[in-house]
């Protein structure tokens, strides 16, 4: 995989990497759960993959150490507070064994991502599980949410919007389809993540096979 070797956030000499028939699996250790989901992202960005099973571990240095459980939370804690784009008071953080696990509501789908981005680089932390739920601020109907999400395709650089079925089943949204690469696959996943009253995204979309 040329596309991990050339990026200077990662270190490949402990990664390796299977491919069959398009399915990629990673195995091996880096040193931040940031640099775990990096590895993940180059994979799938590589043309021709259909799927990454990322079992990368995650060991910090040691010399380093891992800080105290405590602290860690305490990191996450301040790190959400600080963000004008979260509401921090909705959410709780629980950790175990540098596993962080997120509980609460947020009131927009991005922001589950804003905060996985947030946590990912925190010392200590091996793995994210994020237990949020979308609570949206206003009722949106289903019929506005499909059709703001076909507008956003319609300026998309990699997506012809037939090749997309979008369904809305009481603010979540299902997409489905065939595209021929996974960056067309991601500018669909984020036209979505970005409307308003969307709860949850089932994401059926396939790539075809080169």
């Amino acid at each position: 995989m040329n596309r991990i070797r050339r990026d200077s956030r990662i270190n490949d000499a402990m990664i390796k990497v299977k491919v069959n028939n398009g399915l990629v699996v990673l195995t091996g250790i880096v040193s931040t759960y940031k640099k775990k989901l990096a590895v993940q992202l180059k994979a799938k960005q590589t043309h021709g993959v259909l799927s990454v099973d990322n079992q990368i571990e995650v060991h910090y240095h040691r010399e380093f150490g891992n800080p105290p459980g405590d602290m860690i939370k305490k990191t996450a804690e301040s790190i959400l507070a600080a963000a004008s784009d979260i509401d921090a008071s909705k959410i709780t953080i629980e950790l175990n064994s540098g596993v962080l696990t997120l509980k609460g509501s947020v009131t927009w789908f991005w922001q589950l991502h804003r905060i996985d981005e947030l946590v990912s680089n925190i010392i200590g932390v091996i793995d994210v599980k994020n237990e949020l739920t979308v609570v949206p601020s206003e009722k949106i109907s289903d019929e506005i949410i499909a059709l703001e999400i076909t507008k956003e395709l319609e300026h998309a650089d990699h997506i012809d919007p037939s090749q997309i079925l979008i369904e809305v089943k009481h603010g979540t949204v299902i997409l489905s389809g065939t595209l021929r690469t996974y960056a067309a696959e991601q500018e669909a996943y984020d036209a979505t993540i970005q409307q308003a009253g969307v709860t949850k995204i089932v994401n059926n979309i396939t790539i075809a096979t080169p």
